[in-house]
Parts: C-alpha cells; sequence; structure tokens
C-alpha cells in the first residue's frame, strides 16, 4: 500500500475512533488508490468558507454508489440539495436551537443546517474570538439518528468533513420509545427538547413497507395515528383498536417528529404529497392541525426525486404549539403554500438550465444557470411574511381558517387561479338569470369498477366476443392507434359484470381521472359499443343543448380549473368522480341561453362524425382500388418463375 495514504489514513482512524474501528484499515491495493486519487484530486471536499455554496459531496457518493444497496427497498432516497437547502431556510434555526434529524441518512439537513447557523454568525458584529467560540458551540447542538450503522459512519464522516459535529450523532430507530436510547441522549436531546427537527423519513406506502400489528403491536401502540379515529360528540380521537392493514413508517415519523420537538419549536419534514390530501391521512391531518401551526406546504417539483423514483413529495414547516392550548389555542394565522417550477434537472437527472428570450443558455459569471425556482420560493416566503407581494401566483399565503373540511394540505387546492375560478362561478350565481349547480345535481357522474382485463391474444381485433377497449389515451384518438381489445370469452363471469358497466355510449362526456387529469373528451358514434377504461369519468346527460353547455364549460378555463383544482397522487396525479359532481357549473336560467351555447356543440360533434364517415368511406374506396388492380393483373403480367 502507498505509505503516505496509509499513514493518513492510521491518524485519521485513530483521531476518531468514534467513526473507525480500531483495527478497521484500507483493503484497496495501491493500483486502485492511485486510480482513486488521480479521479477525485482536482474536487474541493471541504467547504469553502467564502462561499454561499453547500456541497454534500458525501451525500453525493451517497446517492451514485452506497445508497444502490442500502436504500430503495426500504424506502430511503438521497434528498436534493436544494431542497435540503429551501427547507432549512424556511425553518431558520439559529445558535440556540438544538437540532436533530431522526433519520439523517448522510447527514445533509444537519450541514446545511451547521453552515445556516454559521454563515449569520461570521455576519454578526462580533469579535473574532466570539465567532469562533460561537460556531465552536454550534456542533454541541447538532444530533442525528439513523438505523443504519453503514449510513451512521457516513454522516459522521460527512460531519468532520464539512466541520464537525458528529458526536451528536447516534445509531438507532427513532419510531422505537423514547426510552430505548442511551441515557446522556435523552439528556441532551430526549422527548421535548429539540426545539428544531429537519428530516427526510423513509417514504413507504406499500404493503411491503407497512408496519401492521402482527409484525410489531408494540411499536404501533405508541402511536395515534396507528389506531382506528372515530368520532365521538362531533370531535375525531384515536380508538384503542390498531388499524389491521398497517399504517406507512412516514405517518409514524411525522407524529413522532411533532411528540418529539419542544413547545414552540419546529419541524420541517419531507413527505409523500400523498399525505397532503389523501383520505387515509386524514387522521394524521387531525392530529397535525391539533397539535401544530402549519407554517408552510411547498409541493416539490414532480421530478426533484427522479430519476430514482416517481414519488412526488412535499415540504411541511410545523410549529408546535404551546403546552395545554387545544385546536382553537393555534388562532387565526396565515399559511404559506408553493407549487415549484422546477428543480434544476429532468426526469432522467440530466441538468436542466435556464434560457433567454431567444433560447439560449443563460450564464452569471460564465456558468449555465439551473432552471429552478428554490430561490423564488424562499424569496416569496419572506417577502409574503413582511406583507409585500409575491413574484408569482403559485407562491401564496392562505389563512388556516380556509382549509377545507377534510383538512386538505395541497396547495394545488387552494392556488389562486383555482380559488378565482370558483370565485367568478359564484359571483356570476348571485346575478339575476343565473343560477349555480353542483355537476352532480344534473348529470350522472360515475367512473366505474377496476378489474383485470381479460385482452384478445395478440393480432386479435375481430370475431365473436372480441370488443374494442379504450384506454384514456386512446379515447381521444380519431383512428384509433392505440385501441385495445378484450375477448369476453377469456372473461370470467365476475369480470363480465364488471365490463358491462364500462361500455361507452354516444353522448357521454369522458373526463380523464389519472395521468394528464382532466382532458373532456365527448363520446362519439365511433365510441359507441365499446368499453372504456375505469379511467374516464363518465358524465351522462339527458338533454342536447345541457350537454353541449356543460361540455364547453369543462372545457374552458373555469371548468378546467375546477377540475384540476383537486388533483391528489404521490406519484400519478388523479381526481375522483366525487371531485367532478363538485365542480359547480354556471347555469342560465333561460333555456334559450343554454340553447345558443350548447346545440352548437351538438352539430359541431354531428359534423365531426360525418367528415369521420368521409374519411373512412375515402380509406375504403382507396383499399378497395388496390385490390381491384391486384385482381387485374394478366398472366402475361404476372413475374416468370423459370423452372430449374
Amino acid at each position: 500500500m502507498l505509505q503516505n495514504e496509509s499513514a493518513l489514513f492510521t491518524q485519521v482512524r485513530d483521531e476518531h475512533r468514534d467513526v473507525f474501528d480500531e483495527h478497521e484499515r484500507i483493503t484497496a491495493g495501491d493500483r486502485e488508490i492511485a486510480t482513486i486519487v488521480s479521479e477525485i484530486q482536482d474536487f474541493q471536499f471541504l467547504p469553502d468558507e467564502n462561499s454561499d455554496e453547500i456541497y454534500d459531496v458525501v451525500g453525493a457518493a451517497y446517492e451514485v454508489y452506497i445508497g444502490t444497496h442500502l436504500k430503495g427497498d426500504r424506502g430511503q432516497y438521497f434528498t436534493h440539495r436544494l431542497v435540503v437547502g429551501l427547507l432549512v431556510r424556511l425553518v431558520d434555526p439559529n445558535e440556540h436551537d438544538v437540532i436533530l434529524d431522526p433519520a439523517m441518512g448522510s447527514g445533509g439537513f444537519l450541514i446545511w443546517a451547521m453552515r445556516h447557523i454559521a454563515r449569520r454568525i461570521v455576519t454578526s458584529n462580533r469579535t473574532q474570538p466570539a465567532k469562533r467560540a460561537a460556531i465552536a458551540s454550534v456542533y454541541g447542538h447538532l444530533f442525528g439518528v439513523d438505523k443504519s450503522p453503514k449510513l451512521l459512519k457516513v454522516a459522521r464522516t460527512n460531519m468532520i468533513l464539512a466541520s464537525d459535529g458528529h458526536s451528536g450523532l447516534v445509531h438507532g430507530d427513532s419510531l422505537e420509545p423514547f426510552s430505548e436510547f442511551a441515557p446522556h441522549f435523552q439528556a441532551r436531546v430526549g422527548r421535548g427538547k429539540p426545539t428544531v427537527i429537519l428530516t427526510n423519513p423513509p417514504f413507504g406506502a406499500t404493503t411491503e413497507h407497512k408496519i401492521t400489528p402482527e409484525r410489531d403491536p408494540e411499536l404501533l401502540a405508541q402511536y395515534e395515528v396507528a389506531h382506528v379515529w372515530r368520532s365521538r360528540r362531533g370531535v375525531l380521537s384515536p380508538s384503542g383498536d390498531l388499524i389491521t392493514e398497517g399504517v406507512p413508517p412516514e405517518y409514524l415519523f411525522v407524529e413522532r417528529c411533532i411528540k418529539w420537538v419542544a413547545p414552540g419549536g419546529k419541524v420541517g419534514i419531507v413527505v409523500p404529497r400523498g399525505l397532503l390530501d389523501n383520505d387515509k391521512a386524514f387522521a394524521l391531518r387531525t392530529l397535525i392541525n391539533r397539535e401544530c401551526r402549519i407554517l408552510a406546504v411547498v409541493n416539490c417539483h414532480d421530478d426533484t426525486f427522479k430519476p430514482h423514483t416517481d414519488a412526488k413529495a412535499a415540504l411541511l414547516v410545523l410549529e408546535r404549539r404551546a403546552a395545554g392550548a387545544g385546536p382553537a389555542g393555534n388562532g387565526s394565522y396565515r399559511t404559506f403554500m408553493a407549487i415549484s417550477q422546477g428543480i434544476g434537472h429532468n426526469g432522467v437527472g440530466e441538468a436542466v438550465y435556464k434560457t433567454d428570450a431567444r433560447g439560449d443558455v443563460v450564464l452569471v459569471d460564465g456558468s449555465p444557470v439551473l432552471e429552478q425556482d428554490t430561490e423564488e420560493i424562499f424569496a416569496a416566503w419572506d417577502a409574503l411574511s413582511r406583507g409585500e407581494a409575491s413574484s408569482s401566483d403559485y407562491y401564496f399565503q392562505i389563512n388556516n381558517t380556509d382549509l377545507t373540511e377534510n383538512l386538505n394540505l395541497n396547495p394545488v387546492r387552494y392556488l389562486p387561479r383555482y380559488a378565482e375560478s370558483r370565485r367568478r362561478v359564484l359571483e356570476l350565481g348571485e346575478k339575476t338569470g343565473w343560477s349555480v349547480e353542483h355537476l352532480g345535481e344534473i348529470a350522472a357522474v360515475f367512473n366505474g369498477p377496476r378489474f383485470k382485463r381479460p385482452y384478445a391474444a395478440k393480432g386479435v381485433t375481430e370475431g365473436d366476443g372480441v370488443v374494442r377497449y379504450f384506454t384514456g389515451n386512446a379515447v381521444t384518438q380519431t383512428r384509433g392507434e392505440n385501441v385495445k381489445y378484450l375477448d369476453l370469452g377469456r372473461a370470467k363471469p365476475a369480470q363480465k359484470r364488471m365490463i358491462d358497466k364500462l361500455y361507452l355510449d354516444r353522448g357521454m362526456l369522458l373526463i380523464t381521472d389519472s395521468g394528464t387529469v382532466g382532458r373532456v373528451i365527448y363520446a362519439t358514434e365511433y365510441h359507441q359499443g365499446a368499453v372504456g377504461t375505469n379511467n374516464l369519468i363518465r358524465v351522462v346527460i339527458e338533454n342536447d343543448a345541457l350537454r353541449g353547455y356543460v361540455y364547453q364549460f369543462l372545457s374552458s378555463r373555469l371548468g378546467q380549473d375546477q377540475l384540476k383544482a383537486n388533483i391528489y397522487g404521490a406519484i400519478v396525479d388523479h381526481i375522483e368522480p366525487d371531485d367532478v359532481r363538485r365542480v359547480l357549473i354556471p347555469v342560465p336560467s333561460d333555456t334559450a341561453d343554454i340553447e345558443r351555447i350548447g346545440l352548437p356543440v351538438i352539430r359541431s360533434i354531428e359534423l365531426q362524425e360525418q367528415a369521420q364517415a368521409q374519411l373512412n368511406d375515402s380509406e375504403t374506396a382507396l383499399l378497395g382500388s388496390f385490390e381491384r388492380d391486384a385482381d387485374e393483373v394478366t398472366p402475361r403480367d404476372a413475374p416468370v418463375v423459370e423452372e430449374p
């Protein structure tokens, strides 16, 4: 082994026995070490005290190399450093805070918090010795926990490289009872002691990731959100029964963080976006609203965790209420909300840069600028907190009293543009000659059951029992490029009963409820008698003029905004039939006005059908000409094949 590298490692190992075992050594050979050194020697591992740029080198290595066998199946993913930086700035820890990350991974949140505080100290008016002493004291306020011994070593190494603060990092399971931690750890950062928690816990909503009563009933018994919640005298609260199907670990982490942080302390946490609005997380949202002020909710850009996972995430910033105060003790307050428009890379991990009006990449000091808006989000947070205007409709505030009945926390639900559309519809309903109806009051709205589709054999497109099957994509196509086929002969009785509920009829309005949500399609003669996916919400209105009117409204911005205001989903966007039923439709009292808007739509659909019929006739004639010409080929025109 190269002598210098061996001696250096031995020195580092002996200086940091809490990181390395006393017998630990480098097992790579001289050639491998020389290759590694030659590749990384041009990179800066230690932070630049004079720069505002912070880059977690060990964290990046964790994502690329270490992470492939430590994460993934356990729901662990490297947190994008732009997201880490934004969350730290929103929480804004100071030098007096006791800071904890109960799922620390490579220690990125602690490093950013340490650097955030150090910057404040460096720019203060203190003497240099006082600044150094203050920064050194911060190291003793940093604490982290992780289940993986390997990640503990990675995090400690990362902290040492960043400056220090590694002594507060321990191995453990943050979901276990507080009493499981060592007494000295409890004394310093036990329940109610940390004033700031910053974390990105593992996500695990799938069946295999859920923690179930069969597997760990004692662990679940600690948590309110692991119990079935029931309403008593109008108040929702946990019962004594555990949820039999289990609970995603991130639900437990959110509750644990709330119960762990000191009263008046702040929690900054990365959560799956579905937690903000899905029905299964309603109890958790109730607990959050009961225990905390919700200071900020930020939807991360959809590409944030790609290409490693398609999971959609959000940032929550919570402030635990004072001890003894009920929900009313939160009072009226404002919640900041944002929907990120870019994270600096695309879905396959390639960098995306800002461009100017001519399409040229924007350069600052000769370097391209990433297409990301974390700086703009923080600037909007800062401006709105001072009573100034936001730079974008995507960054805004709502009053906590504006939360919906199911405590929907998804910023999309409150986007000013969407709220403005509902307001305009409601105002129209106040005028003479208009009323406002929920779509479900003037139409039947439904989608149909899910089932395993009995597809026809490859290449089979016709025959007894073979029917066309339209996906959400195929239903928009006039030539049926992506139409699939079902074979009713392969279907079991239960499948046939489900298929019977999914046939399409001419005149249905079809709304896509998954993926690209909210597309409105008018079912024509072409769709008649085919089977449509259950991801198409059917809207059935008998009256032609009213059907055309509703189609036109749902296709308009006022209709589209309402449809998209209820989007939810951690990975794929969805809306539900109930959301569509609640769409507000402004309806003129005079049927002549409905006919003036709706009947031209019906005529245009009829013209489309006639045009399609003409195209079909033309195609038939063309193919018929080919076949006729082939039949008229004379023997003299045929190719001559000589006998051998």
